[in-house]
Protein backbone atom coordinates (compact mmCIF):
# COMPACT_ATOMS: atom_id res chain seq x y z
CA UNK A 1 0.00 0.00 0.00
CA UNK A 2 1.41 3.49 -0.70
CA UNK A 3 1.45 6.18 1.61
CA UNK A 4 -1.26 7.86 -0.73
CA UNK A 5 -3.48 4.83 -0.34
CA UNK A 6 -2.93 5.17 3.38
CA UNK A 7 -4.61 8.04 3.93
CA UNK A 8 -6.87 8.14 1.07
CA UNK A 9 -8.42 5.36 1.74
CA UNK A 10 -7.52 2.63 4.42
CA UNK A 11 -7.32 5.25 7.53
CA UNK A 12 -10.42 7.06 6.92
CA UNK A 13 -11.90 3.90 6.67
CA UNK A 14 -10.46 2.40 9.46
CA UNK A 15 -11.42 5.25 11.72
CA UNK A 16 -14.84 5.31 10.39
CA UNK A 17 -14.82 1.76 11.12
CA UNK A 18 -14.08 2.92 14.95
CA UNK A 19 -16.42 5.19 15.49
CA UNK A 20 -19.60 3.42 13.86
CA UNK A 21 -18.83 0.72 16.54
CA UNK A 22 -18.13 3.35 18.99
CA UNK A 23 -14.49 1.75 19.54
CA UNK A 24 -12.22 3.79 21.80
CA UNK A 25 -8.89 3.65 23.71
CA UNK A 26 -8.60 4.19 27.89
CA UNK A 27 -5.27 3.41 29.42
CA UNK A 28 -4.14 1.38 26.26
CA UNK A 29 -7.08 -0.67 26.32
CA UNK A 30 -9.85 -0.75 24.06
CA UNK A 31 -13.32 -0.11 24.83
CA UNK A 32 -15.69 -2.61 23.03
CA UNK A 33 -19.44 -2.55 23.68
CA UNK A 34 -20.47 -6.24 22.42
CA UNK A 35 -23.76 -5.86 22.36
CA UNK A 36 -23.26 -2.89 18.82
CA UNK A 37 -21.24 -5.03 17.27
CA UNK A 38 -22.62 -7.13 13.97
CA UNK A 39 -21.57 -10.47 13.00
CA UNK A 40 -18.19 -9.35 11.31
CA UNK A 41 -17.26 -6.74 14.24
CA UNK A 42 -17.40 -9.96 16.64
CA UNK A 43 -15.29 -11.82 14.66
CA UNK A 44 -12.66 -9.18 14.66
CA UNK A 45 -12.69 -8.46 18.08
CA UNK A 46 -12.98 -12.01 19.50
CA UNK A 47 -9.40 -12.24 17.24
CA UNK A 48 -8.10 -8.91 18.89
CA UNK A 49 -8.74 -10.47 22.44
CA UNK A 50 -7.33 -13.57 21.04
CA UNK A 51 -4.27 -11.82 19.74
CA UNK A 52 -3.90 -9.42 23.32
CA UNK A 53 -4.54 -12.10 25.72
CA UNK A 54 -1.80 -14.53 23.35
CA UNK A 55 0.87 -11.79 23.81
CA UNK A 56 4.22 -11.65 25.87
CA UNK A 57 2.85 -9.90 28.33
CA UNK A 58 -0.59 -10.79 27.88
CA UNK A 59 -2.66 -7.12 27.71
CA UNK A 60 -6.18 -6.09 26.77
CA UNK A 61 -6.99 -6.01 23.25
CA UNK A 62 -5.37 -2.87 21.50
CA UNK A 63 -6.56 -0.77 18.47
CA UNK A 64 -3.96 -2.31 17.03
CA UNK A 65 -4.90 -5.83 17.88
CA UNK A 66 -8.08 -4.70 16.14
CA UNK A 67 -6.81 -3.26 12.76
CA UNK A 68 -4.61 -6.21 12.92
CA UNK A 69 -7.48 -8.59 13.73
CA UNK A 70 -8.88 -7.03 11.05
CA UNK A 71 -6.19 -8.20 8.49
CA UNK A 72 -6.63 -11.75 9.42
CA UNK A 73 -10.38 -11.95 8.97
CA UNK A 74 -9.64 -10.06 5.29
CA UNK A 75 -6.89 -12.32 4.33
CA UNK A 76 -6.02 -14.97 6.10
CA UNK A 77 -3.01 -13.78 7.56
CA UNK A 78 -1.68 -10.76 9.98
CA UNK A 79 0.11 -8.36 7.92
CA UNK A 80 1.17 -4.74 8.14
CA UNK A 81 -0.75 -2.45 6.59
CA UNK A 82 2.15 -0.85 4.56
CA UNK A 83 2.68 -4.19 3.10
CA UNK A 84 -0.56 -4.84 1.65
CA UNK A 85 -0.97 -5.39 -2.26
CA UNK A 86 -3.57 -3.75 -4.26
CA UNK A 87 -5.96 -7.04 -4.15
CA UNK A 88 -5.32 -7.90 0.12
CA UNK A 89 -6.70 -3.87 0.47
CA UNK A 90 -9.27 -3.92 -1.42
CA UNK A 91 -10.49 -6.71 1.01
CA UNK A 92 -9.71 -5.24 4.27
CA UNK A 93 -11.43 -1.98 2.82
CA UNK A 94 -14.11 -4.23 2.64
CA UNK A 95 -14.46 -6.06 6.08
CA UNK A 96 -14.14 -2.63 7.50
CA UNK A 97 -17.23 -1.49 5.81
CA UNK A 98 -18.82 -4.53 6.37
CA UNK A 99 -18.11 -3.91 10.31
CA UNK A 100 -18.89 -0.43 9.81
CA UNK A 101 -22.49 -1.26 8.73
CA UNK A 102 -23.09 -5.38 7.65
CA UNK A 103 -25.92 -4.11 5.37
CA UNK A 104 -23.25 -1.77 3.04
CA UNK A 105 -23.99 -2.99 -0.08
CA UNK A 106 -21.13 -1.44 -1.98
CA UNK A 107 -19.15 -3.57 0.57
CA UNK A 108 -20.56 -6.96 0.21
CA UNK A 109 -20.39 -6.75 -3.41
CA UNK A 110 -16.85 -5.92 -2.72
CA UNK A 111 -16.39 -8.59 -0.13
CA UNK A 112 -17.99 -11.07 -2.44
CA UNK A 113 -16.29 -10.40 -5.80
CA UNK A 114 -13.22 -9.15 -5.23
CA UNK A 115 -12.40 -8.58 -9.30
CA UNK A 116 -14.90 -5.43 -8.87
CA UNK A 117 -11.80 -2.67 -7.68
CA UNK A 118 -9.45 -3.73 -9.62
CA UNK A 119 -12.09 -3.05 -12.62
CA UNK A 120 -12.12 0.16 -11.19
CA UNK A 121 -8.74 0.69 -10.93
CA UNK A 122 -8.19 -0.97 -14.73
CA UNK A 123 -10.87 1.22 -15.63
CA UNK A 124 -9.23 4.48 -14.05
CA UNK A 125 -5.69 3.92 -15.60
CA UNK A 126 -7.68 3.14 -18.98
CA UNK A 127 -9.19 6.80 -18.35
CA UNK A 128 -6.14 8.84 -17.10
CA UNK A 129 -2.82 7.11 -18.73
CA UNK A 130 -3.01 8.51 -22.17
CA UNK A 131 -5.38 10.22 -24.52
CA UNK A 132 -8.78 8.99 -25.12
CA UNK A 133 -7.85 8.65 -28.93
CA UNK A 134 -4.45 6.34 -28.25
CA UNK A 135 -5.87 4.10 -25.80
CA UNK A 136 -9.05 3.34 -28.39
CA UNK A 137 -6.38 2.91 -30.83
CA UNK A 138 -4.41 0.53 -29.29
CA UNK A 139 -7.37 -1.05 -28.48
CA UNK A 140 -8.18 -1.43 -31.55
CA UNK A 141 -4.44 -2.95 -32.78
CA UNK A 142 -4.47 -5.38 -29.96
CA UNK A 143 -7.97 -6.67 -29.49
CA UNK A 144 -9.54 -5.30 -33.35
CA UNK A 145 -12.23 -3.36 -31.12
CA UNK A 146 -12.15 0.38 -30.35
CA UNK A 147 -14.56 0.33 -27.21
CA UNK A 148 -12.47 -0.71 -24.05
CA UNK A 149 -14.85 -0.51 -21.69
CA UNK A 150 -16.41 -3.87 -22.69
CA UNK A 151 -12.90 -5.76 -22.76
CA UNK A 152 -12.34 -8.60 -19.81
CA UNK A 153 -10.25 -7.96 -16.99
CA UNK A 154 -7.63 -9.39 -18.67
CA UNK A 155 -7.74 -7.91 -21.55
CA UNK A 156 -7.50 -4.60 -19.69
CA UNK A 157 -4.87 -5.34 -17.90
CA UNK A 158 -2.80 -6.16 -20.96
CA UNK A 159 -3.77 -2.54 -21.96
CA UNK A 160 -2.65 -1.01 -19.59
CA UNK A 161 0.78 -3.13 -19.36
CA UNK A 162 1.10 -1.67 -23.21
CA UNK A 163 -0.11 1.72 -22.14
CA UNK A 164 2.47 1.48 -19.33
CA UNK A 165 5.91 0.82 -21.31
CA UNK A 166 4.79 3.33 -24.43
CA UNK A 167 4.81 5.63 -21.84
CA UNK A 168 7.94 5.19 -20.67
CA UNK A 169 9.34 5.69 -23.85
CA UNK A 170 7.45 8.75 -24.07
CA UNK A 171 9.06 10.41 -21.00
CA UNK A 172 12.86 9.40 -21.71
CA UNK A 173 14.38 12.46 -21.34
CA UNK A 174 16.05 13.94 -24.70
CA UNK A 175 19.84 12.82 -23.26
CA UNK A 176 18.44 9.38 -23.23
CA UNK A 177 17.27 9.76 -27.13
CA UNK A 178 19.91 11.06 -28.35
CA UNK A 179 22.10 8.65 -26.70
CA UNK A 180 20.69 5.71 -28.36
CA UNK A 181 21.09 6.97 -31.52
CA UNK A 182 17.65 9.34 -31.94
CA UNK A 183 18.39 12.81 -33.18
CA UNK A 184 17.60 15.62 -31.28
CA UNK A 185 14.05 17.12 -32.69
CA UNK A 186 14.23 20.58 -34.24
CA UNK A 187 12.64 23.23 -32.56
CA UNK A 188 11.55 24.96 -35.79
Amino acid sequence: MTEKQAFRLYFPKWRECCEANYWRTVKGAVLIDEARLNEWGKKVVTLAKQKGAGARPPHAATMDDLRHAAHIVAIGKDKSSKDLTNAELDRVLALFGLVTDQENLDASLDWDDPSRQEEKRLDWCLKNLAPDGYVRSICRGKFGVREWEGLTTWQKRQLVMTLKERKRSWVKPVSEKVGAGVSEPDPF
